[in-house]
């Protein structure tokens, strides 16, 4: 990720139909990356269209701590721009346990100086079939990127996200992985 582009998520809760044409609330949760709150605005106000056929779309736009999302193959990947973003979004349904894990991790780093072992947090978000799946995506991951440094698993848990939009230039590294 450019060290400019930070992630936001976009929440929006809007009436629409369900399967049955019942009436429905639905909300909605997508990550993406923008260079400003602004960009996210933009991209909200893009996802948000023709959503307001029964009411108001209601939108909260938040600046995320996400540092670091995973690409796998759990991710189905629409490559029409929205927004100039790509999207990665999962086919299965809600009912299932896919989605976007985060996966909490404590790196041990040894301080040469003093001989002391330092911890350092560190959370990666990463697609996957279950949260068991999740912790071996992640150490996949890690192997990928070239990761050196001694590290335990501490937390996995579920992220409501159901989407993650990327910039062309992320998904071609993504890819290229």
């Amino acid at each position: 990720m450019s060290k400019d582009f930070k992630y936001f998520r976009i929440k929006m809760s809007y009436q629409g139909t369900d399967a049955t044409g019942a009436i429905v609330p639905i909300k909605t949760e997508d990550i993406v990356m923008a260079v400003c709150y602004s960009d996210a605005e933009a991209i909200a106000y893009k996802l948000a269209e023709g959503k307001n056929e029964y009411g108001e779309v209601d939108i909260e736009i938040v600046k995320t701590k996400i540092s670091e999302i995973a690409y796998n193959d759990t991710f189905a990947t629409d490559t029409e721009l929205i927004g100039g973003l790509i999207s990665y979004y999962f086919e299965e349904s809600e009912d299932t346990e896919v989605g976007l894990y985060q996966v909490s991790l404590v790196y041990f780093n040894l301080d040469e100086k003093t001989g002391k072992i330092k911890n350092e947090k560190s959370t990666i978000y990463v697609p996957a079939y279950s949260s068991s799946e999740a912790i071996e995506n992640v150490r996949d991951y890690l192997k990928q990127v070239g990761e050196t440094r001694e590290y335990t698993i501490r937390n996995v848990k579920y992220d409501k996200a159901q989407s993650v939009m990327v910039t062309p230039e992320t998904h071609k590294n993504n890819t290229q992985i």
